[in-house]
């Protein structure tokens, strides 16, 4: 698949307040409307092979503040999760978050799985409260036709 946009690598959620989030895949915030990335260097990740990985600067718009981004396709798994009865194979990466400001760094490490095209596991360690939290995906409703 040619990517030739920005849409062409975001995803889209709905936040627990009913809100549309976008962002994308492996990269929370890049997509944020009042964030720059170097998309470029974004695209090198795809096709996802693992050893594959990339660094990035993402920066508001107005230049206030910018920050470092490493990901990197680790290594592949069978998941089970309770969207599957059976193991799911996943590519697992790990982004680090730094801040170009400051002492502030971060990790996230996302188990995707190529078969559903989906996130199926997320440990966020980069939220600025220092908490560090899993989220699985528990429901899947698949795109209708």
């Amino acid at each position: 698949t040619t990517r030739n946009s920005e849409k062409d690598y975001q995803i889209s959620w709905f936040s627990d307040t009913g809100d549309i989030r976008y962002a994308y895949m492996f990269c929370l915030y890049c997509s944020a409307e009042s964030n720059k990335v170097e998309l470029n260097e974004y695209s090198k990740l795809f096709p996802l092979e693992v050893g594959k990985k990339i660094k990035l600067q993402r920066k508001k718009k107005d230049k206030s503040k910018s920050w470092t981004h490493k990901i990197k396709v680790k290594k592949t798994e069978m998941l089970t999760t309770p969207i599957s009865a059976v193991p799911v194979k996943a590519f697992v990466i790990e982004e680090k978050i730094r801040s170009n400001q400051g002492k502030w760094s971060g990790k996230r490490t996302f188990w995707w799985s190529p078969e559903l095209a989906v996130v199926l596991k997320l440990v966020n360690n980069a939220r600025g409260d220092g908490k560090k939290v899993t989220y699985e995906l528990t429901d899947y409703i698949l795109p209708s036709k």
